[in-house]
């Protein structure tokens, strides 16, 4: 897994803000019929909140949080070349990297706020991204740009201590070659501006289903195996559609509709 900095998106389509969480990266979101002064989200993966000051440790293989009170804050940058902001924040919706690997914080600032600031916001995919679509994963904390091409749905994904289902297989390139910190990037689909997933892990080339050396699992056998170095791979964010509630105009992630593993 890589490090954590967060990048955030207008509410316009073109522009991509970037979020620092720690030493990740993250994108803000908005969710449908929520209004502009409802606090403003952002995503990113569950093992970003593990680093810096919020935890100092990853998430265990079943530990889930949700509405946990935290004081912390993140960096909103406009683009490649500002500085940033620090932005407070009081409220990790959801962690877990139990299934998954997501995380949604919520911020003390409202979407009208980030808005008038300058600062962008994006929607997310209703379905998975399919083979062959173009991704890009574009990072201001490490000022790096992935454009990754799908190539598969990976049913089991293991590392070190975690199990993922569904993760987004990468075609193994020159253009799609993560670094640490772009954990938590968006990859944006540039024909619509919908994000289909976060970017998550890269076989490094060590020993499987280690520490940033996931494995393929087959799902009838069991049997394991690892694609070439630097084989990237991404969650998808789909998921979170089904643990939302539009009439209330906000996340419950113990809605029976809610796919997200709790396991305990």
């Amino acid at each position: 897994m890589m490090s954590l900095v967060l990048w955030l998106s207008p509410m316009s389509s073109n522009a991509n803000v970037s979020v620092t969480v720690s030493d990740c990266s993250g994108v803000v979101f908005i969710m449908p019929e929520m209004s502009p002064d409802q606090k403003a989200m952002v995503l990113t993966n569950g093992h970003c909140i593990g680093i810096g000051g919020y935890m100092n440790r990853y998430p265990d293989d079943g530990e889930v949080f949700v509405n946990r009170e935290v004081t912390n804050s993140l960096i909103l940058m406009r683009n490649k070349y500002d500085s940033g902001e620090f932005f407070g924040y009081s409220k990790v919706l959801f962690a877990t990297l139990t299934g998954v690997d997501l995380a949604v914080i919520e911020l003390d600032a409202t979407y009208e706020e980030l808005r008038s600031g300058g600062y962008a916001v994006y929607k997310l995919a209703t379905e998975l991204p399919e083979k062959g679509m173009i991704l890009n994963f574009d990072s201001y904390n490490r000022n790096a740009n992935s454009s990754c091409e799908v190539e598969k749905t990976v049913p089991i994904l293991r590392e070190d201590r975690w199990t993922w289902s569904n993760f987004i297989r990468m075609v193994l390139s020159r253009t799609c070659h993560y670094v640490h910190g772009q954990s938590g990037t968006a990859g944006i689909d540039p024909s619509t501006g919908l994000i289909y997933a976060l970017a998550q892990t890269v076989y490094e080339g060590g020993a499987a289903c280690t520490l940033n050396n996931p494995c393929e699992v087959d799902p009838l056998t069991g049997a394991y195996s690892t694609a070439g170095i630097y084989q990237s791979y991404a969650v998808p964010v789909v998921a979170l559609h089904d643990c939302y509630d539009v009439k209330n105009k906000k996340f419950d992630f113990r809605l029976n509709t809610c796919g997200i593993n709790f396991r305990k």
